[in-house]
């Protein structure tokens, strides 16, 4: 008597569902999903969470005119992947903010801006830059022909999947720009601060606040209910880096939100880059005191967490049990967000090198990624967000 195949398309839907939650990798995920059609449905529908946070992926220019961008993957055997270019699409100059989610922010060589996941394919169009007077310190002028290398970090409230983002906010060389989509608005209100520009901004959820923070290191919040004005907490950077401007002609701040198994609530971290001839020379971590209102230094990241910094939004990482990843703890992934600027030379054969790497807080080492200069978007942190991804995976 010949034993009968399993039929896998069969299984409960709720045993479906289980099994996807415990799946560890994305790369396991997308091959679960191809069993059979049953399953992907019900995948695309429930949106199963895993147990791990998958570690970050890179997102590059691509090698080939048929393919808009590539993700890199530390963990996958076939570690590049290319996303496949739509017809009649507008190529990608600039890749701007990217969000826990999966989306990064888009701008192509028309001035158009939209959210865009590279793991689903989805897009979420984003009004044109065109700005309503609001009051006397908003400006009445557009963003639309502005220069990319005068846009500076794009943050956004989360997931945008089904009806959009409620606020995104944008800062510019000289201003500030905001959409309301909670608010039903069908333009950007930008104004001018007398603390502009901001290097980073980044959404706090547990507060409903965007924190921003100066490139004169001052720490700021941003009303987006009445759109009147900046608040700034912390008007003067740490003490401790008083000794990095001394040395260094250029520093540059990063805010993060520190969760983590260790902790009941999040806190806000503050990274100050090191860069001279525009080439990072190191770190300084320091996490806010909320009841001193004070910056303290931080010798190591808690819970083993890593930072992964450039022109995505800044994000505090941590694993939470086994799972393989390759990115090491205690560490700070950064890459080059110096936008419209050539990279620095090492002189070595007078190519110019991409400022990325890895810096480790356990001895202050270095480890260079060093990447020829290409032509397109610069590389930036993307995060996976566990739905079926778009790109070209070999199952």
């Amino acid at each position: 008597m010949e034993a009968s195949m399993a039929d896998w398309s069969q299984l409960p839907r709720e045993l479906v569902v289980l099994i996807a939650s415990r799946i560890e990798h994305l790369s396991d995920y997308i091959r679960f999903c191809a069993v059979c059609k049953w399953w992907l449905s019900i995948t695309a529908q429930e949106n199963p969470r895993p147990r791990l946070r998958e570690s970050p992926w890179l997102m590059l220019p691509a090698k080939n005119n048929n393919y808009s961008h590539q993700l890199y993957s530390p963990l996958m055997e076939d570690r590049f992947h290319p996303i496949k270019q739509e017809e009649k699409e507008e190529t990608c100059l600039l890749a701007l903010g990217s969000s826990p989610d999966g989306w990064v922010c888009m701008v192509d060589q028309k001035g158009n801006i939209y959210l865009f996941n590279p793991f689903s394919g989805s897009r979420f169009a984003l009004p044109p830059f065109l700005v309503k007077k609001y009051s006397n310190n908003v400006s009445n002028q557009g963003l639309r022909g502005l220069p990319c290398e005068h846009l500076i970090k794009v943050a956004w409230t989360p997931d945008p999947t089904n009806s959009g983002p409620k606020s995104v906010v944008i800062s510019t060389t000289k201003r500030l720009a905001v959409w309301r989509h909670s608010k039903q608005e069908q333009y950007w209100t930008t104004f001018w601060s007398e603390y502009a520009p901001f290097s980073d901004i980044v959404y706090h959820e547990e507060e409903d606040m965007f924190f921003m923070m100066s490139h004169f290191g001052c720490l700021m919040t941003f009303d987006l209910y009445s759109l009147i004005k900046v608040a700034c907490h912390l008007p003067r950077p740490p003490r401790d880096i008083s000794k990095m401007l001394i040395v260094s002609k250029e520093l540059r701040y990063y805010l993060a939100i520190r969760g983590g198994p260790s902790s009941s609530s999040s806190s806000l971290v503050l990274v100050v880059r090191e860069i001279e001839k525009r080439k990072t020379k190191g770190f300084k971590v320091f996490e806010l005191n909320r009841r001193r209102m004070r910056w303290e230094p931080k010798e190591s990241l808690e819970d083993d967490g890593m930072l992964f910094l450039g022109l995505n939004s800044s994000t505090y990482h941590f694993m939470t049990g086994g799972g393989g990843s390759k990115c090491k703890g205690n560490r700070i992934y950064f890459t080059d967000d110096s936008i419209g600027r050539s990279s620095y030379d090492d002189n070595l054969n007078n190519l110019g090198r991409h400022d990325m790497g890895v810096f480790s807080l356990d001895d202050g080492s270095f480890e260079w990624n060093h990447c020829r200069k290409w032509k397109g978007p610069h590389p930036i942190w993307i995060f996976p967000n566990w739905r079926l991804p778009s790109i070209d995976f070999e199952m």
